[in-house]
């Protein structure tokens, strides 16, 4: 018997991301699988104003991870407006390049080991991407 998603157990492990907390243990709260990302990804505001470009490390289909510079008040709690925008796609990513989608962040985790120092950003999808 298949065990639905929001009902698995929760599998602890070890997260070493050159972030200031070098090795963290947490709950794995994902619900599907991550793959690597090379997107263009532009965030907005929930008024339509442009916040950031930045590369998104790894997309799912319930959310991404994204590095952002310190500085634009990327904060647990707040929604965007995300919007896959790159130029030259790899092949793989095709049927998203273009879309929007509405996202919450998650997690927040600032990276000192970059220069400059950059924030390592989980969002959660309002709708699931489908890979």
């Amino acid at each position: 018997m298949s065990t639905h998603p929001s009902t698995a157990p929760r599998t602890r492990h070890e997260v070493n991301l050159g972030f200031a907390n070098d090795a963290i243990t947490a709950e794995e709260r994902r619900m599907w699988r991550r793959i690597p990302s090379p997107l263009t990804t532009r965030v907005y505001t929930l008024d339509e104003q442009e916040l950031l470009t930045c590369h998104a490390d790894d997309v799912g289909e319930g959310g991404m991870h994204l590095r952002a510079p310190v500085g634009y008040g990327l904060a647990v709690g707040q929604r965007y407006e995300i919007r896959f925008d790159d130029e030259q796609p790899l092949p793989e990513y095709n049927h998203i390049n273009g879309e929007r989608r509405y996202a919450t962040v998650v997690r927040t985790e600032v990276n000192i080991n970059a220069t400059p120092h950059e924030v390592g950003v989980g969002l959660r999808f309002d709708n699931p991407v489908f890979l």
